[in-house]
């Protein structure tokens, strides 16, 4: 793929936010098919329960400013919070969910807390593009030599243009 733009979003102005929190975006162009989307990427506050819903909120709107309502969007990221809580609904309403959506799932854990926890709070949301699969990379100490490669588990999704 081929970026033709990219740029930065800060966080929340304000008494929101407890920590500064940045997104990520480029545009990219699919060198085999000409097919552009946009990529976002975003880390939610973990203590503010008002920050993450600000949060939904500011990068649903900076999406539809940035990439439009007919472009193709994929965004992920470390949203502090399960996918149905009510924070998230500005991007379930816009988006879809890779995991609640493909056809090919598990319902495995991304934040593990360094083996004190078994959560889903990283998600990949996805808007006029065809999810084909979705996995979280569970830490196998065989395959990476350590228990844990983070706190986090990584999330992959695949799709199509």
């Amino acid at each position: 793929n081929l970026v033709i733009q990219r740029g930065l979003i800060s966080s929340l102005p304000g008494g929101y936010k407890i920590c500064r929190r940045v997104t990520v975006w480029g545009k990219f162009r699919d060198r085999r098919s000409g097919k552009e989307f946009y990529y976002f990427d975003t880390h939610f506050d973990h203590k503010g329960t008002n920050a993450r819903m600000h949060e939904a909120r500011m990068m649903a709107a900076k999406m539809k400013e940035i990439a439009g309502e007919k472009a193709a969007v994929i965004m992920s990221g470390d949203l502090n919070t399960t996918f149905g809580n009510e924070a998230l609904a500005p991007l379930r309403e816009w988006m879809s969910g890779a995991r609640e959506t493909a056809p090919v799932t598990d319902s495995l854990p991304t934040f593990n807390g360094w083996g004190a926890h078994d959560l889903r709070i990283d998600h990949i949301f996805y808007r006029r593009v065809k999810v084909a699969g979705y996995e979280s990379l569970v830490n196998d100490a065989v395959r990476y030599g350590v228990p844990y490669l983070s706190d986090h588990n990584p999330i992959v999704a695949w799709f199509k243009l």
